[in-house]
């Protein structure tokens, strides 16, 4: 029709056929073509492969720092691999997952030798079904005792490796508590304790060695000492001391039992007493960390966001992406926060202190009194 009135307006018949071609093509391309797919997301980093990342980009940083190719491929091997140890911990299977695993094998196994696909499904989940009934009868661990189970053989290596016991112990308590909050969605993991935070700081003083150029037996010799002295300032409670803070904590729980409040709540405020009981009498807490200001700062975060009427599952994958930014941001031998510029001045004085004569637990009861003095000298900051 179109070609017809061309040819009635005095268009030659070259003209008008070349003109139907290109209204041909514009209406195929418009009416008859198909959407483009739309690209396939990109799948989610494994815990591993973030932790090789953050490997690189240590290694790379210390290049820019200009220091030595060898120590550099050494830093960043170490990095890797402490974040694997601390942070890629899995629970262990469960026997239903055991049972579960199998019976997708034999799915996989029976469509491949030509099975219908209906018939291979339904023998998989009859297998399965014998699977559980048979072998999976008595109680199974629960999801934070089998994520211990797998952290306790991580331990295991660690030590092999040549590793102080107690240094390997506190990762074996941080591998536990980031697999319990990765994994095990209806429990809530434990805080970070006293050892692991005295980890995270003598880690960072390894790597400060290390970037600094110190040979990596002079650096793990310091990394030892250093643990050593943070978990005998902080973590060594003296008993008669916490046995007066645990006196106050009872009252505060019974105060509040009388008042009418549930029993779970006034635990809890009881805790709280007794932590800050300590903290205030009877030992100072560890110096914080780059990583460990990471961690408040995102779990604050994630709760804003529940609080907030916000998807868990949306506000938990917010709060990973956040804690790697902010980890990648740390680097891997972050500057010394205030309070371990605090650690280190004091535990000079004390190891002064010993020279002089002066007793172990008197040094320490004077070296715990000038870091709470100094972590003042911070917060004013």
């Amino acid at each position: 029709e179109h070609r017809d009135d061309c040819r009635a307006d005095g268009g030659s018949e070259e003209l008008c056929g070349s003109a139907r071609q290109q209204e041909l093509a514009q209406c195929i391309a418009e009416e008859c073509s198909e959407p483009e797919p739309e690209p396939e997301p990109e799948p989610e980093p494994t815990c591993e492969e973030r932790c090789a990342r953050r490997g690189a980009e240590a290694q790379q940083h210390c290049l820019n720092e200009e220091h030595g190719e060898d120590l550099c491929d050494a830093l960043g091997e170490q990095v890797a691999k402490a974040c694997v140890e601390e942070r890629c911990t899995q629970p262990t299977p469960s026997c239903e997952d055991g049972c579960q695993a199998e019976a997708e094998a034999q799915l996989h196994q029976c469509l491949a030798n030509g099975g219908g696909e209906e018939d291979c499904a339904a023998s998989a989940e009859g297998a399965r079904d014998a699977c559980v009934a048979e072998h999976c009868t008595e109680a199974e661990p629960t999801c934070p005792e089998r994520c211990a189970s797998v952290a306790h053989e991580g331990f295991g290596h660690c030590v092999e490796e040549g590793a102080n016991a107690d240094i390997c112990h506190a990762r074996e308590e941080e591998a536990t508590r980031h697999c319990i909050a990765e994994h095990c969605e209806e429990s809530e993991p434990p805080k970070p304790s006293c050892n692991e935070r005295c980890e995270d700081h003598a880690f960072d003083v390894l790597n400060r060695c290390l970037e600094d150029g110190g040979s990596e037996t002079t650096c793990k010799t310091l990394q030892g000492e250093v643990f050593e002295r943070c978990t005998t300032m902080h973590c060594e409670i003296p008993v008669p001391c916490d046995a007066r803070c645990g006196k106050k904590a009872a009252r505060v729980e019974r105060r509040c039992l009388k008042k009418g409040g549930t029993e779970e709540a006034c635990a809890e405020k009881a805790e709280g007493v007794l932590d800050e009981c300590r903290t205030a009498r009877c030992v100072p807490p560890p110096p914080d960390t780059c990583a460990g200001e990471c961690e408040e700062q995102v779990a604050a975060s994630r709760a804003a966001c529940i609080a907030a009427g916000t998807a868990e599952e949306t506000c938990n994958a917010a709060a990973k992406d956040a804690l790697d930014l902010c980890l990648d941001a740390c680097g891997a031998a972050p500057p010394p926060t205030c309070s371990e510029t605090c650690e280190v001045t004091v535990a000079g004085r004390y190891h002064t202190m010993l020279e002089r004569g002066a007793k172990p637990e008197r040094a320490n009861k004077r070296a715990q009194r000038l870091f709470r003095r100094c972590l003042r000298e911070c917060e004013r900051d």
